[in-house]
């Protein structure tokens, strides 16, 4: 949901700190796009919308990202996937 221009009374703060973020605002941004009967429930075309804005999505969620690839560059030195936990530790 970070590389998407969302709702203006939705809080990024709020969607972070939010338990269930899926149901509590994900579901809402698919069924706003109507892209539930899109491949994988609207998840595809957003997931290529959002990879066009890369560097909004490291400016919202820098640690992510970080572990994120983190873990890909283990599976390029290593050959397998190395655990979000584990990744996230070696900071």
């Amino acid at each position: 949901m970070a590389g998407h221009d969302l709702p203006p009374d939705w809080s990024w703060r709020e969607i972070r700190e939010e338990c269930n973020p899926k149901e509590v605002y994900f579901e809402k941004l698919v069924a706003s796009r109507q892209l539930q009967n899109d491949p994988g429930g609207g998840r595809k075309t957003l997931g290529y919308e959002a990879a066009k804005r890369y560097r909004g999505i490291f400016s919202k969620c820098r640690e992510d990202i970080q572990i994120l690839e983190r873990r890909s560059e283990h599976v390029i030195a290593h050959g397998s996937f190395l655990p979000w936990p584990q990744a996230n530790q070696a900071r």
